[in-house]
């Protein structure tokens, strides 16, 4: 699964710069082990969710997970990348490929969804 981002994410991982552009979450190799981690993790820091896949707090460290990138990095996005994020692994989880309606009206029918005008 691909997300552009709105501005590079630039971070260092051991003295190395990395910047993303786009971020392919591999949501797709994942499995429930990684699922019941990331619950434990939450529990852990005290942060209780009865919905993991309502659960912005989960979801993004479910990316995280996947992308092998810290929690704290991703959590440092722009909002509207964020939301890009979450709205993704919750369409993932609640079994839709994209999350977003206008990608999910592309993928059935072929073509995009017009957005409405403010005529």
């Amino acid at each position: 699964m691909k997300i552009e981002l709105s501005k590079p994410l630039e971070f260092e991982v051991g003295g190395r710069k990395v910047r993303h552009t786009v971020l392919e979450i591999p949501l797709e190799e994942m499995t429930g082990s990684d699922m019941i981690a990331v619950e434990n993790q939450l529990q852990g820091e005290g942060k209780f969710t009865m919905l993991g896949d309502f659960s912005k707090q989960f979801q993004i460290r479910l990316a995280s997970r996947a992308l092998k990138i810290p929690v704290q990095i991703l959590e440092r996005l722009p909002l509207r990348d964020f939301n890009k994020v979450v709205t993704a692994v919750q369409g993932f989880l609640l079994g839709s490929e994209s999350g977003s309606p206008e990608e999910e009206q592309e993928e059935k029918t072929g073509t995009p969804l017009e957005k409405a005008s403010n005529a």
